[in-house]
């Protein structure tokens, strides 16, 4: 592996012989990560931390994700009920824990039979 990584992995970005912090290059695997993030509902402060930037950074450079908080949230409840079904259909799951994983997509703490 070539270049410096910090005690997380990332690489450390050289400064370039420039004063100051160097500009902020937002790549694929970035987009990826504020994605999943926003799915999981962190705050943007947090999301900032996680990619090593600025609240403002993360504002300029992951606009269009930012955007679609609420459909992240949707696409990652819709996938893990989409892989509930698959282990039910597989014989994986249990009815019990399929019905657990609707209520928990849906946002319903309870269904109709343990009103």
């Amino acid at each position: 592996m070539d270049g410096d990584f910090d005690l997380f992995g990332n690489p450390v970005r050289e400064s370039r012989g420039k004063k100051g912090r160097p500009p902020f290059e937002a790549t694929e695997k970035d987009r990826n990560k504020v994605k999943l993030l926003l799915a999981l509902g962190w705050t943007i402060s947090r999301i900032a931390n996680a990619i090593e930037a600025s609240p403002a950074t993360l504002k300029r450079h992951f606009r269009a994700e930012l955007r679609s908080r609420d459909a992240m949230r949707d696409r990652l409840d819709a996938r893990r009920f989409e892989i509930a079904m698959e282990q039910a259909n597989a014989g994986i799951l249990t009815i019990a824990k399929l019905e657990h994983a609707a209520r928990a997509a849906t946002g319903h703490r309870k269904g109709p039979a343990d009103a």
